[in-house]
C-alpha cells in the first residue's frame, strides 16, 4: 500500500471517529439526570436521667460511700419583728393663739413651743428606736389671713448629727374660713431617743416655730385667731430598737414552699426511714418560749394535709436571748437550739410528696419578765426563725412513681430526609425499672405527638442478694419514621421525657451516686441527594 493511500485511510477513520464521539455526547444529554440515596446513621438526642434530675440539684446529697440522701431544708419566721412593735401614734397637737391684740409685721415669730409626747406602746418601754421606713403626717389649720411659715423640728430625732427639721408654707385664711394643709415628711435612717428629758420612756420631743410669712403685709391678730398643728406617724418601720418589750404571747402560723417533688406527678414510693432536725435560731434580746402547736406537709393536688406526731408538739421550747457585740446585726451572736424529730410518722409527711410545709406556733416573750433591766433588743431583719432539716436516706420502694423531663432533639435534615427510623439505646444503671415515654412538644410545650403507641419498659439493673447493681440493663427502640412524625420533627425541638418508675417486687433499694438512665437517640435514615 503507498504512502498516500494510507493517509487517505488515516483521514476517514479520523473523521469516522470524530462523528461517533459526537453522536455519543448528544445522546447523553438527552438522557434524564441520576437520582443517589444516601444512607446515614445520624445522632438526635443525648439525655441521661440520674437522681439529681428526680430530686434538684441542691437537695441530693452524697454520702462517704457514694449512696445518696435526700436533704430538705425549710426556713420558717416564727416571730416577725414588725408585729411585735406597732407604732401608729400622734407626735404633738399643737394650738397656737394669742391672748391680746397685736400687731404683727413680716417675718415676726409668733411662737414658738416645745411638746413632749408619750406614745401608748402598752407594756413596751422603749428608750431608743432607728426608723427604716418612717414617714409623719402634718396637719395645719390656720384662721389667719396673711400667709404663714412653720418650722417643725423633732428634737429626739439624730441623722449624721443634726436632728429633723423641715420649714413648711401655710396659706392665709379666706373670707370663706381656714386654710387647711396636709404634708407628708419622710423620716428614714433617723435614729429616735425616746427618753424624752432622760430620764423616761416612749417619750418624743419636739418644737414648733411660727412666723408671718416674709412676704405678707402686717396684720393685726385677736385671741380668736388660731392656728392648729397636729403631727402624727403615718408609717413606722423599725430597723432597730431597744428598751423593755413587754411580757407578750404572739399568735402565727403560716406555710413555707418546698419545690423537691415537683418532678413526680403521679404515682407513690415508700421510705424505709426519715428524720429532722428543728433549729430555733433566735436573733432578738429578749427571751422567747416557743410552743408549735402543728406541723404539718400539705400537697394542693390532692388537698391533703398530714400532721407530725412527736413530741415535740405541744412542748414549751425555751430559747435565750441573742447577745450583742456591737452596733450591727452582723455583730449579734444569735442563740441556736436544736431538736431532733426521730421516731415519729415524719416518712408519711415525705411521701405525701408535699409541696409546702404548715406551721402553727406561739411565742412568749420575757416569760421571766424585765430581766435585762430595760436593754431588751431587736433588728427587725432577724426575729426568731425556726429551720427544719428533713435527712431522707434514698432508700425506698417505688409503685408507679410518674417523674418528668425535658430535652431537646437536634434533627434539621433541610427536607431531604426520605425514609428511615430512629433508634432510641437505653442504658439502665437504676435498680428500677421504667415504663417510658417520650413526647414531642410545640412552643407553648403542648404535646403535638410521642415516639411509641405505648409505653415500652425498660428493665431495671441487674442487682444483687443485697440490691447492689451489678450491671446495667440495656435495651433497643425502635422508632418507624412516618411522614406525620417527620414533619413534627422538622417543625419542633423540645421533647418531654416521661418515666413511670416501679420496684421489683416492692422491694426497697438504696439509691447511689453511679445510678442513671442513659438514652440516646439516632436517626437510621435515607437521604435524597
Amino acid at each position: 500500500m503507498d504512502q498516500n493511500s494510507t493517509v487517505r485511510k488515516f483521514v476517514i477513520y479520523f473523521f469516522i471517529g470524530l462523528a461517533t464521539l459526537s453522536i455519543t455526547m448528544s445522546a447523553c444529554k438527552k438522557r434524564e439526570p441520576v437520582s443517589w440515596d444516601s444512607d446515614l446513621l445520624v445522632p438526635i438526642m443525648h439525655s441521661t436521667l440520674d437522681v439529681w434530675d428526680l430530686f434538684g440539684d441542691t437537695n441530693v446529697v452524697e454520702n462517704s460511700d457514694q449512696s445518696l440522701r435526700l436533704v430538705v431544708e425549710e426556713k420558717v419566721d416564727m416571730l416577725d419583728p414588725d408585729k411585735v412593735i406597732e407604732v401608729h401614734d400622734t407626735l404633738a397637737v399643737d394650738l397656737f393663739n394669742i391672748p391680746l391684740h397685736l400687731k404683727f409685721a413680716p417675718g415676726q415669730q409668733l411662737t414658738q413651743r416645745q411638746t413632749s409626747v408619750s406614745m401608748d406602746l402598752g407594756d413596751m418601754e422603749l428608750t431608743e428606736a432607728r426608723a427604716r421606713v418612717a414617714s409623719l403626717k402634718f396637719y395645719v389649720t390656720n384662721t389667719i389671713k396673711e400667709p404663714l411659715q412653720v418650722k417643725y423640728e423633732l428634737l429626739s430625732s439624730d441623722k449624721d448629727g443634726k436632728h429633723f427639721e423641715v420649714y413648711e408654707d401655710i396659706p392665709p385664711a379666706t373670707s370663706l374660713g381656714p386654710s387647711y394643709t396636709v404634708k407628708t415628711i419622710h423620716l428614714d435612717g433617723y435614729d429616735m431617743d425616746m427618753t424624752g428629758d432622760g430620764t423616761q420612756v416612749n417619750t418624743v420631743r419636739s418644737q414648733t416655730t411660727v412666723w408671718i410669712h416674709p412676704d405678707a403685709d402686717s396684720i393685726w391678730i385677736t385671741p380668736s385667731d388660731t392656728i392648729l398643728i397636729i403631727s402624727t406617724f403615718d408609717e413606722l418601720n423599725i430597723d432597730y430598737t431597744r428598751g423593755y418589750f413587754g411580757q407578750q404571747t404572739y399568735q402565727g402560723q403560716g406555710s413555707s414552699y418546698i419545690s423537691v417533688f415537683n418532678n413526680f406527678k403521679a404515682g407513690s414510693f415508700n421510705l424505709d426511714m426519715a428524720n429532722a432536725n428543728l433549729t430555733i435560731r433566735n436573733y432578738t434580746g429578749m427571751d422567747v418560749q416557743m410552743n408549735m402547736s402543728k406541723l404539718a406537709t400539705y400537697n394542693s393536688a390532692l388537698n391533703q394535709e398530714i400532721l407530725l406526731n412527736h413530741p415535740i408538739i405541744g412542748q414549751s421550747l425555751n430559747v435565750g436571748r441573742a447577745t450583742e457585740n456591737g452596733p450591727n446585726l452582723s455583730d449579734v451572736q444569735p442563740t441556736i437550739s436544736k431538736y431532733k424529730i426521730e421516731n415519729s410518722n415524719l416518712d408519711k409527711l415525705i411521701e405525701l410528696q408535699p409541696d409546702s410545709l404548715r406551721f402553727k406556733m406561739s411565742a412568749l416573750i420575757n416569760p421571766m419578765g424585765n430581766v435585762s433591766a430595760g436593754n431588751d433588743f431587736m433588728y427587725f431583719e432577724k426575729g426568731v426563725e425556726a429551720i427544719i432539716e428533713m435527712e431522707i436516706p434514698l432508700k425506698f420502694s417505688a409503685n408507679n412513681l410518674q417523674i418528668e423531663d425535658y430535652s431537646t432533639l437536634n434533627f434539621d435534615d433541610k427536607g431531604k430526609l426520605k425514609s428511615g427510623e430512629l433508634r432510641v439505646y437505653t442504658i439502665n444503671r437504676f435498680p428500677l425499672s421504667l415504663e417510658i415515654q417520650f413526647y414531642i412538644l410545640d412552643d407553648d410545650r403542648n404535646i403535638v405527638d410521642s415516639l411509641f403507641m405505648e409505653k415500652p419498659l425498660i428493665p431495671s439493673a441487674h442487682v444483687d442478694g443485697q440490691g447492689y447493681v451489678i450491671a446495667p440493663s440495656t435495651k433497643t427502640l425502635v422508632v418507624p419514621l412516618t411522614q406525620s412524625r417527620i414533619n413534627h420533627l422538622r417543625k419542633y425541638s423540645d421533647i418531654l421525657i416521661r418515666a413511670n418508675v416501679n420496684s421489683y417486687e416492692n422491694r426497697s433499694l438504696q439509691l447511689y451516686e453511679s445510678h442513671n438512665l442513659d438514652i440516646q437517640i439516632v436517626g437510621d435514615v435515607k437521604y435524597e441527594l
